[in-house]
């Protein structure tokens, strides 16, 4: 609703299944994505993320991990706008707009920063 439609694949992974299942549906979706493909994954390490990691060797992937709202939302944005010039400037910007986005609401609206 607040980015419109953008160009999104998301990959479920069921309990029992291995990484197999995960890397044949990326190499899929990346062989269709001829600007290349960004794969947001939930924790850096886990099975989604080693996936993606075998993808890598090629220059038309970037993996971001930790995925959170506001980092869809500034991908969606920037693709929708057109202002990532390029896949590892869209990465960047994922990482760091899901940094942004993760704020502590105590410290963040008080203004002594605490209780």
């Amino acid at each position: 609703m607040i980015a419109g439609q953008v160009p999104v694949h998301a990959i479920e992974l069921e309990p029992g299944e291995n990484g197999d299942k995960i890397l044949g549906e990326l190499e899929r979706i990346s062989s269709n994505s001829p600007d290349g493909t960004l794969v947001l994954v939930d924790v850096f390490g886990g099975t989604p993320f080693n996936a993606s990691m075998q993808l890598m060797r090629g220059p038309s992937v970037e993996c971001v991990s930790g995925v959170n709202l506001p980092m869809l939302l500034e991908v969606a944005m920037a693709l929708q706008g057109g202002t990532a010039d390029s896949l590892d400037a869209l990465a960047r910007m994922a990482a760091e707009s899901g940094k942004n986005g993760i704020k502590n609401a105590r410290e963040s609206l008080s203004p002594a920063g605490g209780r």
